[in-house]
C-alpha cells in the first residue's frame, strides 16, 4: 500500500499465472523471479535480498541426478 509495484506477470486465459513473473519487496527491490506453467511455479527461480543481490537459485521442478554406474554398484531403475 506504499505505491510500489508488488508483482508483475501474465495470466493464461485470465485465470492462472503463466510465463515470467517478478515479485518485489516494499522498497521496490526485486524479491524473486521465475516462470509459471499452468499456474504453478516452474523451472529455476531466482531469489534476491532486500538490497537487490542474488542470494539463491532454486529449482521448482525435479532435477535429474545422474550417478556414475560401476560394476560394483550398478544403478537399478
Amino acid at each position: 500500500e506504499n505505491g510500489q509495484l508488488e508483482k508483475k506477470g501474465n495470466y493464461k486465459d485470465g485465470k492462472e499465472e503463466d510465463g515470467l513473473w517478478e515479485f518485489y519487496y516494499e522498497n521496490g527491490q526485486l524479491k524473486k523471479k521465475g516462470n509459471f506453467k499452468d499456474g504453478k511455479e516452474d523451472g529455476l527461480w531466482e531469489y534476491f535480498n532486500k538490497y537487490g543481490s542474488l542470494v539463491i537459485l532454486y529449482p521448482k521442478t525435479p532435477i535429474l541426478i545422474i550417478n556414475s554406474i560401476t560394476k560394483e554398484k550398478p544403478n537399478k531403475f
